[in-house]
């Protein structure tokens, strides 16, 4: 199904929000620096307008769904990292380390999931080595023993059928 003119527009503009903070500029000359937050699973903060993201809910298979409430990208699955030293990795929202520059972030064709009952609209990265690349410099830095998820397919989801929990989305969104 092709998506409407304005969710093409919004998608542009969210890649370009997303990929101004691709690693050429220091932390303190970004108007919006990237975050991490461990709550379980680390996740790259991602920071949606309203506008954008309603323009990018316009896809017809997102009828029936709720807006996520929060934005994000997982690095790594909260699975994935129970029962494994975590190293100096801090719990809560945290800056981006200095020398694990994250790299151009820009999305694909959003697409549905579904797992039993369960809903997700999502757009998928499409850098999909870049990130995980970042990924392995970030448990490096942090001291993890290896990297938890190797295989892992990064992708933004923008709402579901969960009234719109962002982590109660399907996570183990896989190429097809």
């Amino acid at each position: 199904m092709a998506r409407t003119k304005k969710a093409e527009k919004a998608l542009k503009a969210l890649s370009k929000t997303s990929s101004s903070t691709g690693g050429h500029k220091p932390a303190s000359s970004r108007l919006h620096a990237p975050l991490l937050e461990r709550r379980g699973a680390l996740v790259l903060v991602v920071a949606v307008s309203d506008h954008k993201l309603e323009a990018l809910l316009s896809d017809p298979r997102c009828e029936g769904l709720s807006k996520v409430q929060q934005c994000h990208i997982t690095l790594i699955a909260a699975a994935k990292l129970k029962g494994i030293d975590v190293g100096t990795m801090p719990v809560g929202r945290f800056p981006i380390p200095e020398g694990a520059a994250l790299p151009k972030i820009s999305f694909g064709n959003g697409a549905l999931a579904r797992r039993n009952k369960r809903k997700t609209y999502f757009v998928p990265v499409q850098d999909q080595y870049g990130l995980q690349c970042f990924v392995e410099r970030l448990c490096h830095h942090f001291g993890l023993p290896g990297t938890p998820e190797k295989r892992r397919f990064f992708h933004m989801s923008l709402a579901n059928n969960a009234n719109g929990s962002p982590f109660q989305s399907i996570g183990d969104i896989t190429k097809t």
